[in-house]
């Protein structure tokens, strides 16, 4: 081994240690509250997010139609197994819902890097 001073067996557990103490994660417990959500790209992840789309529009507004195209293309490719291009469309559809009715709100939706108006 290289310049290792201890046995292999014992430097696994160092190296873990090592691996959480500098994860990303640990650097939002300062401050942030909101906790990370660790999502995968699986067939469960699309039904989580057709669920939060189906919630979003269930106020009684009508749905607009790119939003909605958006949403039955994404069904159709989780089913069909196209996970990842099936979770990027239902993320876009909820992206574009949500901005939709925040600038309804009089809310303008800003993007993180713009400066507040």
């Amino acid at each position: 081994m290289i310049g290792l001073s201890f046995p292999p067996a014992r430097a696994a557990p160092l190296v873990m240690a090592l691996l959480v103490a500098t994860s990303p994660g640990r650097a939002q417990q300062g401050g942030d509250a909101t906790p990370m959500v660790v999502t995968t790209d699986t067939k469960a992840y699309c039904i989580t997010l057709a669920h939060e789309l189906a919630h979003d529009s269930a106020a009684g507004e009508s749905v607009p139609a790119d939003v909605q195209d958006l949403r039955d293309d994404g069904r159709a490719l989780c089913e069909n197994g196209h996970v990842r291009s099936g979770i990027s469309r239902l993320r876009r559809a909820l992206m574009v819902l949500r901005a939709r009715k925040a600038s309804v709100a009089g809310t303008p939706h800003a993007r993180p890097s713009e400066p507040p108006p």
